[in-house]
């Protein structure tokens, strides 16, 4: 075997060019794309043919993180985000709203009361 690969060794280096050229190439033409028809890049699913939005998802998974951090009063960290499956709630969430009409909140914080002083905003809750 070596002595078959010392004999033709300029051929195999050769053929072993022209594979990483071609790897190099595929790169070219695939790395952009995909294989697919490009459609769709800018969408996290498709449900019933219609797309779901890259920066749709962003805002309600930042809507979760929130929700999340607001009901903990402590900032989620990505690895509880993961915990809490945040990012399969967007989505499920995202989902309801193209089939059902059903819109996702944009946010689940309450609104600030007209005239409400900082000592109010400390002491009294609107949720009680």
């Amino acid at each position: 075997m070596i002595t078959f690969m010392r004999r033709y060794r300029r051929s195999l280096q050769v053929g072993l060019l022209l594979v990483i050229g071609a790897f190099i190439a595929s790169l070219f033409v695939f790395g952009q794309r995909g294989f697919g028809d490009g459609a769709g890049r800018d969408a996290v699913a498709t449900v019933n043919g219609e797309s779901i939005p890259v920066s749709r998802y962003q805002r309600a998974y930042q809507a979760y993180v929130n929700m999340y951090s607001q009901m903990s009063r402590a900032p989620v960290t990505p690895e509880l985000a993961e915990r809490f499956g945040i990012d399969r709630q967007a989505i499920d969430a995202l989902a309801q709203w193209v089939e059902g009409g059903v819109s996702p909140p944009p946010s689940h914080t309450i609104p600030r009361p007209q005239g409400a002083t900082p000592t109010d905003l400390a002491n009294v809750c609107s949720l009680h």
